[in-house]
């Protein structure tokens, strides 16, 4: 599992704002070179979205679980090859801390195991883009 935290100076709304809109995410992040959201409409359990990275094929990922304003979960791949991101925002008195975890598993954990520090060093510039993105 890989895990990434920040503390941003900005308000969870404003916060949240970003993170839910994924298509923008490559506006602000290294990390992805397009976001396509295969399902309109605000994310929702069921929601699809294709993300293009560096360095990896591209994937589909299918909302899992919304927290409307705190955050979501998705997943690609199936029984045999799952991998799941999560984005959890929680109110501090500060701002916001952003907590980002991205765990696979079957046969997924074994192209994870060849790719863990290209996939470690993914999460925190994901969440030190969202810091930075958010306190501009």
């Amino acid at each position: 599992m890989h895990h990434a935290t920040r503390d941003i100076a900005a308000p969870l709304a404003e916060v949240w704002a970003v993170v839910e809109d994924v298509e923008r995410w490559p506006e602000w992040t290294p990390t992805l070179r397009a976001a396509t959201l295969l399902d309109p409409g605000p994310l929702r359990p069921g929601t699809r979205v294709r993300l293009d990275q560096p360095r990896l094929p591209t994937i589909t990922w299918t909302v899992e679980r919304v927290d409307e304003g705190r955050g979501f979960s998705w997943v690609s791949g199936g029984r045999l090859a799952l991998s799941r991101g999560d984005h959890r925002l929680t109110a501090t008195d500060s701002g916001t801390r952003v907590d980002l975890t991205f765990e696979q598993h079957g046969i997924a954990a074994v192209f994870g195991a060849l790719t863990a520090s290209m996939t470690r060093r993914y999460v925190e510039t994901e969440a030190e883009s969202l810091r930075r993105r958010c306190e501009a």
